[in-house]
């Protein structure tokens, strides 16, 4: 078989990116092992613009966000599943100071799109003594319905491999790759956390995180806010069930969840919510994150039909749609990647490891 493209991992870069070549008219294999943990089967998958300790406009949120809404919502009528859901955040004052601080950048062009200041909301079940922020254009991607309908959509075109890659199996050309009989121009590792195992491209600086959250359920309480502050309690679909999260933790990177950071996400819960509330249930995931805090997007400095797509960490879901697109029109039209994130940025780095 023939392809454009053999993209490895099917977690939301790689299938994001194989929609978007895709949808471009090119020839896509996409392989993906469901057996394989994955951080985008854990994730929130929560889109904000305005996020952090100091509460600051996220990296490129301008571009992100006016790319991401309609691009999911295509794939949403694309794909017939129902997984973005626009939902406000209502972040938390935590000092009088950062309450001032952003009644003044309400007026303020570059933050008035993304904020307003509201009353106060859900008194009855949320502490809140300085009241709080109100945050658009936010919400979350449901990442399991979106993964399992582009799974089913790249295998009623026959662009779906299951299985395990195996890196020693990649015959490299001097104008293509094959692997298990596909034959391709390049190969595009979408690998997450596990590409700092890859041999083409373990140069590169992967700094993983762990994160865990919880399913909790709220009994009698609806609320139709993700509440922020230290961390978020999602609303989920069913009413009274939240996700909450999340931890972050750089050492202890076992795909198990701990006690231990179940009793930090308890602690902050209780400090938040004036009202009980059960755990449901529990999980960890490692984010695909980097030194820099941006993604790995390119081509191997010295093999140019091996490439790489990863790297998007905690805002996955927010970069997918943009930098997807971009590296579309790089690979077909040969336009220019932002440097930022462009991985030549870290080609010093293969050169001293060689």
């Amino acid at each position: 078989m023939k392809a454009d493209y053999i993209v490895i991992g099917n977690g939301i870069a790689g299938s994001v990116l194989a929609y978007t070549l895709i949808s471009h008219g090119c020839r896509v294999m996409v392989v993906g092992n469901a057996a394989l943990p994955a951080a985008s089967q854990v994730a929130a998958g929560i889109v904000n613009p305005v996020t952090g300790k100091r509460l600051s406009k996220t990296w490129q949120a301008d571009v992100l966000f006016s790319f991401l809404t309609p691009f999911y919502r295509k794939m949403e009528a694309v794909l017939g599943a129902d997984f973005f859901h626009n939902m406000p955040v209502y972040r938390l004052f935590t000092s009088v100071e950062e309450q001032n601080t952003w009644l003044a950048r309400t007026a303020l062009p570059e933050y008035s799109r993304f904020i307003r200041i509201p009353e106060r909301l859900y008194g009855a079940y949320i502490n809140q003594p300085l009241g709080g922020l109100e945050i658009t254009e936010s919400g979350y991607v449901n990442i399991p319905v979106l993964l399992e309908a582009l799974q089913n959509w790249l295998q009623a075109k026959g662009a779906w491999q299951p299985g395990l890659f195996g890196h020693d199996q990649l015959e490299i050309a001097h104008d293509q790759v094959s692997w298990n009989g596909i034959s391709a121009r390049k190969i595009i590792f979408c690998e997450g956390p596990t590409g700092s195992h890859n041999p083409w491209f373990s140069w590169l600086p992967f700094r993983p995180v762990k994160g865990e959250l919880l399913t909790i359920r709220i009994p009698g309480v609806e609320m139709r806010h993700i509440i922020n502050q230290h961390m978020f309690v999602m609303p989920l679909p069913e009413g009274d069930r939240y996700r909450a999260g999340a931890t972050y933790e750089w050492k202890n990177l076992a795909w198990e969840p701990t006690q231990t950071a179940q009793n930090e996400l308890i602690t902050r819960l209780k400090h938040i919510l004036r009202v009980p509330f059960d755990i449901l249930d529990h999980k960890a995931g490692i984010r695909p994150a980097t030194s820099d805090r941006r993604p790995f997007i390119g081509m191997h400095p010295q093999i140019p039909q091996l490439a790489v797509f990863n790297g998007l960490g905690t805002k996955g879901v927010s970069l997918a749609p943009y930098y997807a697109q971009q590296f579309a029109d790089h690979l077909i039209h040969d336009k220019e990647l932002d440097s930022e994130v462009y991985v030549g940025r870290f080609n010093s780095l293969y050169y001293l490891s060689e």
